[in-house]
């Protein structure tokens, strides 16, 4: 009877893990899909509406002509400008809650596009290398979870780390896909991670919450005055998630 129960409460407790893993996946895709249409808003109803406004600006500043005062003129322009500004902004929160080149393109073209775009010339450099041989498609789902991974190690780098250079790597065999992304600032200890007094390290938790669901391997390597270094490996039989052509 004792080995009875502990064989119905190992079934239980991978009963529960499994039921646990469904759940991270669904919380997952439902957070995909509030992007999406959060994106969709901001580009067909916001960014027309300060196009519009902006518009609107300009006429009432041409049919009043030399009416209007100087320091009216002023104030005019500086809205023209801040509307400029802000459209600039929010064209790139939609690309970054949405990218383009994920939805159409798929992981790697999305990572290519992204490095370029992160790179700053004279103050970052962010290098994308891909695999290289042919690369397989895999499930949408983990694709956009390997993107998430690899934009948050990014964002990570630039605000939190100050670093000047951030090399993200993507291979791929017939069993796995790997992602890494390594960079050169300052590092920090892993082990002191929510410490009163620290970093609770929010990012590093979601990066790695999101890989686990996907059936994945997330690993940390970072040490003061080192850089740090983040690999995701994805099986590709995990989950269900075999590679695709």
């Amino acid at each position: 009877m004792t080995r009875h129960r502990r064989t119905h409460a190992e079934d239980e407790r991978v009963r529960l893990a499994c039921r646990i893993a469904e759940l991270g996946r669904t919380l997952m895709s439902v957070q995909e899909e509030e992007r999406r249409e959060l994106a969709l808003v901001l580009h067909d109803v916001v960014s027309p509406n300060l196009a519009a406004i902006g518009l609107n600006l300009k006429l009432a500043t041409d049919a009043l002509g030399g009416a209007i005062g100087e320091e009216a003129q002023a104030r005019i322009e500086a809205c023209l400008v801040l509307l400029h500004q802000t459209a600039r902004s929010l064209r790139t929160i939609c690309t970054d809650l949405r990218p383009p080149a994920l939805e159409y393109g798929g992981l790697l073209e999305a990572l290519e596009n992204y490095a370029d775009q992160i790179s700053a010339p004279g103050s970052l450099r962010v290098r994308f290398s891909g695999p290289p041989a042919g690369w397989r498609r895999l499930p949408r789902q983990t694709e956009i979870t390997l993107f998430r991974v690899a934009q948050e190690a990014i964002t990570n780098a630039v605000k939190h780390a100050d670093a000047t250079a951030i090399d993200v790597c993507l291979g791929q065999n017939k069993r796995r896909t790997i992602l890494a992304v390594a960079d050169d600032g300052k590092g920090f200890d892993p082990g002191l991670l929510g410490a009163v007094g620290q970093k609770p390290g929010i990012g590093l938790l979601t990066m790695s919450e999101r890989v686990e669901c996907a059936g994945g391997k997330f690993t940390l390597r970072s040490a003061s005055g080192q850089g740090t270094r983040v690999e995701v490996v994805i099986p590709h039989t995990a989950g269900g998630a075999a590679a695709r052509s």
